[in-house]
């Protein structure tokens, strides 16, 4: 098991299984890659997925020394797919994603991610439903991460609000959340500094986002953006921005004229 990336797939093992499955699925594993995080792009399917089931089964009971990974991988993969969950298979994911069981591997700064990734897995699996296909948030920030500090999902972010937190959150995450335009309320968490939106549905980024003046990084992978309002350059604090998988024709010039912009991860887009 891994003990340096608390993520259900971070590890060399948990990358290998996930890779065998899609090798059964008759997928090739790079061009998997390049799409598996955008649910319209994926080419891992519900019913790829449930067709290979009994295969993918045999794969998981080969790991046997690392049946405990094995086993989150395909919880993981059930979600993503919104493939069915029998209860037998349902009971075997659940009791492997109990943290109790595995605090020993982990180092101390990852413990209270792990926590996170695994309720988060614990959690969706509870509450799966068949053909709904759920991906779990990936947190950009992640080392010693002070979750005091993030907001994850818009549940959160409305429950910060409602409790008048907004000035002590300094990371947002709300990825995955179908959103086709950012939350108004959103712009009152002044102290934000890392806000990520990936794999949503947006079209526009509003002049308003300029209001989150602290802000450092930017991720919008995955939308259905064309281009980016000028007003950036306000954003004097911005050192990274991902614009991947969106529908750039060419790079906004307004990545020229950003003062703070140290990385810009543009790949892949129809440039």
């Amino acid at each position: 098991m891994t003990t340096d990336d608390a993520s259900i797939l971070g590890g060399s093992v948990q990358r290998d299984i996930e890779s065998h499955i899609v090798h059964a699925c008759s997928i090739d594993y790079e061009e998997y890659l390049k799409y598996k995080d955008d649910p319209r792009k994926n080419p891992l399917t519900q019913t790829l997925f449930e067709k290979n089931f009994k295969y993918i089964i045999k794969i998981i009971d080969t790991y046997e020394e690392d049946n405990w990974v094995a086993y989150q991988v395909l919880g993981y993969l059930i979600l993503r797919t919104g493939s069915k969950l029998s209860k037998s298979i349902k009971k075997k994911i659940l009791f492997r994603t109990d943290f109790k069981k595995e605090d020993n591997f982990w180092l101390e700064e990852f413990i209270e991610l792990r926590k996170f990734y695994l309720n988060d897995l614990r959690n969706s699996i509870s509450n799966h439903e068949n053909g709904k296909c759920t991906y779990l948030p990936e947190l950009v920030e992640f080392e010693n991460a002070d979750f005091s500090k993030i907001c994850v999902g818009i549940d959160q972010l409305n429950n910060c609000i409602k409790n008048k937190t907004t000035e002590s959150i300094s990371y947002i995450e709300l990825a995955y959340c179908n959103l086709t335009e950012i939350p108004k309320e959103l712009y009152n968490f002044k102290s934000l500094k890392t806000l990520s939106l990936r794999y949503n549905s947006l079209k526009v980024i509003p002049e308003e986002i300029t209001q989150l003046t602290e802000l450092k990084e930017l991720y919008l992978d995955g939308n259905d953006l064309e281009n980016l309002p000028r007003s950036l350059i306000d954003l004097k604090q911005l050192n990274i921005l991902a614009i991947g998988n969106n529908n750039f024709k060419q790079l906004p010039s307004v990545l020229k004229e950003i003062p703070s912009l140290k990385r810009i991860y543009a790949w892949p887009n129809p440039l």
